[in-house]
């Protein structure tokens, strides 16, 4: 399996506004997995009141070996990983 990943800005079609604060946009973390000719897509939206950003979302993506899984649908070995 190969993980790979994309950052990426989205920007809103109108500014998102809570008590402290406004965005005009969020970022996205883009990534793609592929195991023997399949490609699979995910994203996550990481919110900056949470504390997320694409730095902590790829510093969290360059930790998990997923050539230790030999098929992407194990689930339990998945959810068990220590990551």
């Amino acid at each position: 399996m190969k993980l790979t990943r994309q950052p990426f800005e989205l920007e809103l079609k109108h500014p998102f506004t809570i008590a402290k604060f406004s965005r005009t946009s969020t970022p996205i973390m883009l990534v793609q997995l592929a195991h023997e000719g399949q490609i699979g897509y995910g994203e996550a939206s990481m919110v900056p009141y949470m504390g997320e950003s694409h730095e902590s979302a790829a510093a969290f993506l360059n930790k998990v070996e997923v050539s230790q899984f030999k098929f992407p649908f194990d689930f339990e070995a998945i959810i068990n990983y220590p990551g």
